[in-house]
């Protein structure tokens, strides 16, 4: 008898889609889907973990912006952007110039990497 209540339940459960356990990205506790909003990929908690890197802003995904894996409500990126009139320089981020001669060795001492012809 217990046994066969425990076999029409086992059967009825694997006819069932199961529930994968999401984390969320922000704080790495279990998301369920009526508490998740997804963004770029990742997942978040609707309040509390979907917020703007810049003010704390909790975001919806009709008011963010994001860049570099950050989060932004729209008002503190477009100012960001306007403060230094691009986006590595507002964001806090390598300068493109920067970034540049760090790969490619250039802007120490005369003669250490460049682009001059090597003899």
């Amino acid at each position: 008898s217990e046994m066969c209540i425990r076999d029409r339940y086992q059967r009825r459960v694997r006819g069932l889609p199961s529930i994968k356990m999401v984390k969320c990205d922000a704080c790495q506790k279990t998301v369920y889907p009526m508490e998740m909003v997804s963004a770029d990929g990742k997942n978040f908690h609707k309040t509390g973990c979907f917020k703007c890197a810049h003010c704390s802003k909790t975001l919806s995904l009709g008011n963010y912006a994001s860049l570099e894996g950050k989060y932004y409500c729209k008002p503190h990126f477009k100012q960001l952007f306007m403060e230094k009139g691009n986006y590595s320089e507002g964001f806090g981020t390598e300068k493109p110039a920067e970034k540049w001669a760090r790969q490619k060795g250039v802007g120490g001492e005369a003669g250490e990497g460049g682009d001059e012809p090597q003899e």
